[in-house]
């Protein structure tokens, strides 16, 4: 598990390296945040069980560089993009997903429950934003399938915590080179605009695409948040939805906001529940009408941010045993170079 993720991790960040030792400049702002989506324990507290889509954690590194900004200017002479000067920013990624059936105590196959399958993987992303509109590109490249180290990851954290192993993971899909590619714009509309610290209230509709052998799905939703001092971003971040990080925040005192959301998406398809795309493996019917809800808080303090949601999706495939919940934590850094 330790060499997939070292190689992995060096696959990503040496290229960022070589470019920061061009490009770098004083003062240079990174973000560096970790995301944690887990369906049981201290994250999912009202849950204690393993299932579906059970764990998820993702790494990312960002900053404004030049030669990013060059990038995002090309391509707004091509995608318009809002009024206002274009702001940048350019982040690396790291990643792994867990994917289980509901009954992980069982080693026998469960044919009519989703398969076992792990993804592991690195990207780069590139985000601009101008005015009250943003956009994010990401492509991730990687690997389902046992290199994926989703089975040590699971049983290990089992371990951890005095837990049984799941027993099923000799059933998992099969090794398979995996890509996505994701796009999501993001406008950010104000409908409480209050003076000093009297709270202020915004909406955040997005509309999205996913593009992959792993993932291929159209989404929409909107995310609703209410606050003091509300930051110059496009609302809390999550595993699947990158925070944004094109403007420099100044250090803050301590103040926060709560958030709901609700959206939805049309899955034409999921390698996680279809099965592999060049093998047999197995594969449950997935539902193509996806609906999401969340609720959350965001605090924010100084150089650091911390974000706490549950999130609420509907069933995934057929036969599926009831709707799916998770937790999900954001936790942020900021440090000048």
């Amino acid at each position: 598990m330790r060499l997939h993720v070292i190689l992995l991790l060096l696959f990503v960040l040496l290229p960022a390296t070589s470019v920061l030792g061009e490009e770098n400049n004083q003062g240079d702002q990174f973000t560096f945040i970790v995301y944690l989506d887990n369906d049981g324990g201290v994250v999912k507290p009202n849950n204690d069980t393993d299932r579906y889509y059970t764990n998820g954690l993702k790494l990312t590194a960002s900053h404004q560089p030049a030669w990013g900004q060059r990038l995002a200017d090309r391509i707004t002479s091509v995608i318009p993009l809002g009024d206002g000067i274009t702001q940048s920013a350019v982040g690396y990624v790291v990643a792994q997903e867990i994917y289980t059936p509901a009954h992980v105590e069982r080693k026998a196959f469960q044919p009519l429950d989703r398969p076992y399958a792990g993804w592991l993987y690195g990207g780069i992303f590139l985000q601009r934003q101008a005015g009250e509109v943003f956009d994010h590109f990401e492509l991730n490249i990687g690997v389902v399938g046992p290199s994926s180290a989703a089975e040590d990851a699971q049983n290990w954290i089992h371990e951890l915590f005095g837990t049984e192993d799941a027993e099923g993971w000799s059933h998992q899909l099969p090794d398979e080179l995996g890509v996505d590619f994701i796009y999501r714009r993001k406008w950010r509309i104000t409908l409480v605009n209050g003076d000093g610290s009297s709270l202020k209230a915004q909406l955040i509709p997005q509309a999205g695409i996913t593009v992959g052998n792993v993932n291929r799905y159209i989404e929409g939703g909107a995310t609703l948040r209410i606050g003091c001092h509300l930051p110059d971003d496009f609302g809390p971040g999550r595993l699947h939805d990158v925070a944004s990080t094109t403007v420099r925040q100044d250090q803050q005192e301590f103040n926060g906001y709560l958030f709901v959301g609700a959206g939805g998406r049309y899955v034409e398809h999921n390698m996680f529940l279809e099965g592999s795309n060049y093998t047999d493996s197995h594969s449950v019917d997935e539902e193509s009408w996806v609906g999401q809800a969340m609720l959350g808080v965001v605090i924010n303090w100084r150089s650091f941010a911390v974000s706490y949601s549950q999130v609420f999706v509907t069933r995934e495939f057929a036969g599926q045993n009831g709707t799916h919940s998770y937790g999900s934590i954001l936790v942020s850094f900021r440090k000048e170079f």
